[in-house]
């Protein structure tokens, strides 16, 4: 638990948007684990990274409540300077109105730093699958990331783009 609940926290954190809900998906995912453990020694940690990702969809599925809805984050840590602040926040609040499973996938990616073949394994999908769905993922952040620009007056995106010859 010392070892995994702190990055299960985190991803079930950035999955539900609420750290009292992301707090009960680990724990219940460690009483199962308890239950009912995996074979092979070595799959615990994947076990229990598919379990909280999992779970944490079913909790917002089963809310039937937008993910914007739900919004109860922990405080991020501060960046030093205040545009590293309204960076953070602005893809903070994009990543928030991504549907749970977007969302998954980019934390997984992003976050945990973990390769394709984890990412499937963990989600229970086809490797094409993982990244069809990055790509579909990216794209959607981008364009919530567009949204806020355009909302704030033409601030750039935190993103560099693509230069145009």
């Amino acid at each position: 638990m010392q070892e995994q609940g702190p990055r299960l926290l985190a991803l079930a954190r950035g999955v539900v948007r609420d750290t009292h809900i992301a707090e009960d998906i680990v724990q219940e995912s460690f009483v199962k684990l308890w239950r009912q453990p995996p074979e092979a020694q070595a799959a615990i940690a994947s076990w229990l990274r598919t379990t909280v990702v999992r779970a944490s969809i079913d909790r917002l599925r089963k809310r039937q409540a937008k993910p914007s809805e739900t919004l109860n984050p922990s405080a991020p840590e501060s960046p030093p300077v205040a545009d590293a602040q309204e960076q953070a926040r602005r893809i903070e609040d994009a990543m928030a109105r991504l549907d749970p499973e977007k969302r998954a996938v980019l934390l997984l990616r992003a976050r945990d730093q973990l390769p394709y073949e984890a990412i499937a394994a963990a989600l229970d999908i086809p490797l094409g699958t993982v990244m069809s769905r990055l790509a579909r993922a990216r794209k959607a952040l981008l364009h919530e990331l567009a949204q806020t620009e355009t909302a704030s007056e033409g601030s750039p995106i935190p993103f560099p783009r693509r230069s145009t010859p």
